[in-house]
């Protein structure tokens, strides 16, 4: 059997599936554990384990269960001084009776939610629970000396106030300590308490009224006031041995069992605290509880016993005196039934947790509670001639009571992943349950004695109900966990964020959630954090495809995947294929290539299948399957770290080739490692300088060929161009340095017209793909020049800092100007599609260079904005709207825009320049930033390109994240017209010494509020976003220029999604 789980929990144990610490800890072997944690865990003795197991249960269990059973008795204690003479000594009747028992439920059910928020913001929750027992011990106490109805009534609701935080409680700490698959075995102990409390009450009830006459008091207050001081004296108690966690309990847990208890409870969540700040009350948590249909499944189940049971705790002694027998023994005769109950309890959880399935013994117990009501209504009517009978109804109706609440609260902790939302989960299902305490109160009626058919049909009747929900949620479960073992981890993460996935509950097994949840950012090794996980397949290596495949995947990469980093050369790519499949085309000798020519073709094929992936994927809305992918780079990965021997030129292409491999399937933070990597080997081999003036990692001085000397050039100004992007795309320094670069670009000579001495005679002049390489190469020293003149962290002038934007905008316009035509005057469509990739890629590129160049300026004073200043910022927002413009068309038109692995930047650049710029406008009374007609249709265009990003892939999703702050900071801002005067650059930013430039009079005039049109939109859409914001406040005025860089960086925090 399929354990039935659904999108968002695992939610039930199967019998076939073994749960115990050890496979806990080998489903969660990334989960936020260290390599030393993750090894002594699962290398804690097995006999330690049984041993601290039993420590804890002595520990803590019995402290547990005797408050639990005090708190069962203060409840139902009511009923025992009925019968001893509470309603003709305070002048009530039976409906009185019901009012009072009833009242208690109010703030019972009321105050557990609450409770268990407060409780856990509590340290030591021995402090809390001990606190609120003390509390309502002195209420108890208090009932012995009411004198009439109201008294009662006012003593019960304080009563139920007070008790409403135990039992919740309890099981929160039970989370805190316990595994899933232990946590019903100690319910059940702690309810067969309530069981036993039953048989207790009737017990304690009988000695206790014998006192009856003793210092003026009637029998029943006695019940009351002994009751009350013992619950006193339990509370000081709870304060002083109540273990809190295993941290804080030194004084009996070794250093190690400490360590080793605390580590297990983190493999039960990817993420520690995953529900945020402890300080704040997280609504969207409580709101995931309420709104969670599986909760009312469950309580449905849960009120098949809250109602009958709390209906027969409250008549069970009346009950008992209507089958004849006196009040002392209708006290006595309630003890086998409970006794029955506690038996059956503890035996139920036994066996649910020893076959981690909770349904079956879920559904058992309410058969037995529909037998034993559907006898007692057929047979109590005629109750005097089926005493007998009706007694064994009791204790089989008792019997099937106590096993369903503990299975019910063990499959909800089961369901709750992170603290807050257990916490919040147990409160709230035992707080609804209570609601069958108010139902149960008023169904066993007097006048109906002895054949009760009300408080018997209904009990009746929700035991068959809880019986269609228990059964009714396993078969939903089980669909729903076939539905998503049947889903790819693509599919998954296109429906998911990581984040929602991590609130999606404690996962066990092979399904795809699973395998996200086991790989989540916040779990996977530094060198891979917030990565797209690989398949996680048995196969390490791939086998090499057929010569045709093979033959194709190459074709399509040097023809579709490979833009303008273009450092391979394709004939000799080709004769290392022939070489891998054994297939030589000419008589000259070659060994099969090994190590890193291998890697180069590997990886070859990892791209050109991930792109054709993207491209069958391109019409839905999913990620692509990157299985076949995926193990053609590891592959190349392990035949690279093979390599033995010197460093090569092969080398770097092969880790070049990988990062790009790692971009473009959203692994980041690998592709960063490996860049790393390849740095090191660029510089050793001396690829950034001239084969004349260089010498290699072993001081050799050797005269290349043609084709090597080309590559080199190609390879090296390939990593610079990256490094660059990199760089400038996740907000951190250059490696390369363009003072130690002495290094040629190379020629724009193609791949087919070169030899090993020299172009072929015959080249042609016609256009070559290598031009794409080349500019884009020219540009990234200008954009790498703008990150070290414009954002630079050195104190410089503003008018230095100007002067560099002027020099920058001059030599940007020349790059442009010097494009061969098939790059720049002639529109895109019309050039082949190899050039027409290279002709979008560059439109992109130079739009994003302006923007990197001119956008620090959108920091500027907006009401004073005039010459170069006004310039830039207009030539940004231009820029902004051309590549936004371009994206949408891309995106309408159905083209992979995010095929180039950093368009998702370019893409994030431009709308947050545009969201940006519109913050500033709110400030510019004259319009100078940017006109109201074009402002809307920026913020329109902006924002249909945000929404391409949340839709394509993981890595895009996180600029969303970051946009979607931006827009709601926009339209709050608009929302409240700033008017206050901007602070300069200066103000804002220290550490660059901007001087303060001249503010026209005229400007200060100038100013009017946004047209009614504008002012209206801007209202409607902000009828969603409201809080507490200072009204003259904008982030912007604190803002530095290097703060442009921390935005960019930001989007790759770990914590994003």
């Amino acid at each position: 059997m399929a354990r039935p789980s659904d999108e968002k929990m695992a939610v039930d144990e199967r019998p076939d599936y073994k749960e115990n610490v050890e496979s806990q800890v080998d489903e969660y072997t990334n989960a936020g554990l260290s390599p030393e944690d993750l090894a002594f865990l699962q290398n804690f003795p097995p006999e330690h384990k049984k041993k601290l197991l039993r420590k804890m249960d002595w520990r803590l269990v019995p402290l547990l269960l005797f408050l639990y059973l005090i708190t069962y008795i203060d409840k139902v204690n009511i009923g025992n001084a009925k019968i001893e003479g509470l309603l003709p000594s305070l002048g009530m009747d039976g409906t009185d009776y019901n009012v009072a028992v009833s009242i208690f439920f109010i703030p019972y059910i009321l105050a557990e939610v609450p409770s268990n928020m407060i409780l856990q913001h509590f340290k030591r929750p021995s402090y809390y629970l001990g606190a609120i027992v003390v509390a309502w011990g002195i209420v108890m106490t208090c009932t012995g000396t009411v004198q009439d109805f109201g008294e009662l009534v006012a003593v019960r609701f304080l009563l139920g106030l007070f008790e409403a935080g135990l039992f919740p409680g309890a099981i929160l700490l039970i989370s805190r300590w316990y595994m899933p698959n232990e946590t019903q075995t100690r319910i059940a102990l702690l309810y067969t308490a309530a069981a036993s409390g039953g048989a207790f009450s009737g017990l304690l009830a009988y000695a206790i009224a014998k006192m009856d006459g003793i210092g003026g008091y009637d029998g029943w207050r006695w019940i009351f006031i002994i009751e009350g001081l013992a619950t006193v004296l339990m509370g000081v108690l709870c304060v002083v041995a109540l273990p809190d966690s295993p941290s804080l309990s030194s004084r009996w847990l070794t250093e190690d069992e400490a360590r080793y208890l605390t580590l297990r409870q983190v493999t039960r969540a990817v993420k520690a605290d995953p529900d945020g700040p402890k300080h704040k009350i997280d609504w969207a948590v409580l709101w995931s509880v309420v709104s969670d249909w599986k909760v009312y499944f469950l309580l449905f189940a849960n009120w098949s016993q809250s109602v009958p049971n709390y209906a027969l705790k409250f008549a069970m002694p009346t009950i008992m005196r209507g089958m004849g027998y006196q009040s002392a023994n209708a006290q006595l005769l309630t003890i086998p039934p409970y006794t029955c109950g506690a038996l059956s309890s503890y035996g139920f959880s036994v066996l649910a947790d020893k076959y981690e399935w909770r349904m079956p013994f879920i559904v058992a117990p309410q058969v037995s509670v529909v037998i034993g009501y559907a006898i007692l209504c057929a047979k109590a009517g005629n109750i005097e001639d089926n005493i007998g009978v009706c007694y064994f109804a009791v204790c089989v109706a008792c019997f099937g009571l106590y096993p369903i609440l503990p299975g019910v609260n063990a499959w909800n902790i089961s369901n709750c992943s992170g603290p807050k939302k257990r916490a919040i989960s147990i409160a709230y299902l035992i707080c609804a349950g209570n609601i069958g305490g108010l139902i149960g109160s008023y169904i066993y009626i007097d006048s109906e004695a002895p054949s009760y058919p009300t408080g018997y049909g209904c009990s009746l009747a929700f035991a068959a109900t809880g019986i269609v929900a228990a059964v009714s949620l396993e078969g939903l479960l089980m669909r729903s966990n076939k539905i998503n073992a049947q889903m790819t981890e693509e599919e998954v993460r296109a429906k998911f964020s990581d984040e929602k996935l991590h609130q999606m509950g404690d996962r066990k097994g092979g399904d795809p959630v699973q395998r996200i949840l086991g790989d989540a950012p916040y779990a996977q090794k530094i060198t891979a954090e917030g990565d797209r996980p690989f398949h996680d397949d048995k196969a390490v290596t791939a086998a090499l495809p057929p010569a045709a495949v093979a033959h194709e995947l190459t074709s399509f990469y040097f023809d579709t995947c490979a833009v303008t980093y273009r450092f391979l050369h394709g004939p000799t790519v080709y004769l290392w294929l022939e070489d891998l499949l054994g297939m030589p085309s000419a008589d000259i000798p070659r060994q099969a290539p090994q190590g890193s020519k291998a890697a180069i073709v590997y990886t070859i094929f990892a791209i050109s299948a991930y792109r054709k992936e993207q491209i069958r994927s391109s019409s839905r809305a999913t990620l692509p399957e990157s299985r076949e992918s995926d193990l053609y780079f590891q592959t190349a990965e392990l035949l690279a770290s093979q390599e033995t021997g010197r460093v090569s030129l092969q080398s770097v292409q092969a880790r070049l080739l990988q990062v790009l491999y790692l971009l473009q399937t959203q692994r980041v933070t690998q592709a960063w490692y490996t860049f790393g990597a390849l740095l090191q080997m660029t510089s050793a081999l001396g690829l950034h300088r001239r084969e004349a003036r260089r010498r290699g990692a072993y001081g050799d001085k050797s005269s290349p060929d043609y084709i090597t000397s080309e590559c080199r050039k190609r390879t090296f100004w390939a990593a610079y161009t990256m490094d660059t992007y990199l760089c400038v795309v996740l907000g951190r320094p250059k490696h390369f340095h363009d003072e130690d670069i002495d290094q040629t670009l190379p020629e724009s000579v193609i791949d087919e017209e070169i030899t090993s001495d020299g172009p072929k005679s015959s080249a042609s002049e016609n256009d070559s793909l290598i031009d794409g390489l080349v500019h884009h190469s020219r540009l990234a020293q200008l954009l790498g020049a703008a990150t070290r003149d414009v954002y630079s962290v050195r104190r410089i002038s503003r008018q230095a800092r100007m002067a560099a934007v002027d020099v920058l905008r001059r030599q940007l316009r020349q790059w442009k100007d010097r494009l061969p035509p098939h790059l720049g005057t002639v529109r895109p469509s019309s050039l082949i599609p190899s050039l027409m990739r290279q002709s979008v890629a560059l439109k992109l590129a130079y739009a994003h260079a302006n923007m990197h160049i001119f956008r620090p300026l959108l920091l500027e004073n907006v009401n004073y904005l005039s010459g170069n200043v006004a310039s830039g910022v207009h030539e940004c927002l231009e820029a902004a709207r051309i590549a936004m413009e371009t994206i949408n068309g891309m995106a309408n038109n159905g083209s992979l825009f995010y095929s180039l692995w950093w368009i998702n930047y370019v893409v994030f650049c431009a709308v947050s320049v545009v969201y940006i710029a519109d913050i500033q406008a709110s400030k510019d009374n004259s319009n100078n930033l940017v006109a109201g007609n074009s402002r809307e249709d920026l913020m329109e265009l902006a924002e249909r390109c945000q929404h391409h990003l949340s839709d394509s892939n993981s890595s895009s999703r996180r600029y969303a994240i970051v946009l979607d702050e931006l827009l709601r900071e926009a339209k709050r801002t608009r929302n409240r017209g700033l008017q206050r005067v901007p602070n300069n650059l200066e103000q804002r930013e220290c550490s660059d010494s901007m001087q303060s430039h001249d503010k026209p009079a005229e400007s200060q005039a100038a100013g009017a509020n946004l047209g009614s049109q504008q002012a209206h939109q801007a209202q409607a859409d902000l009828l969603d976003l409201n809080g507490p914001f200072d009204e003259d406040y904008n982030f912007l005025d604190e803002w530095s220029i290097s703060d442009w860089l921390e935005l960019d960086s930001s989007v790759w925090d770990p914590q994003i999604l």
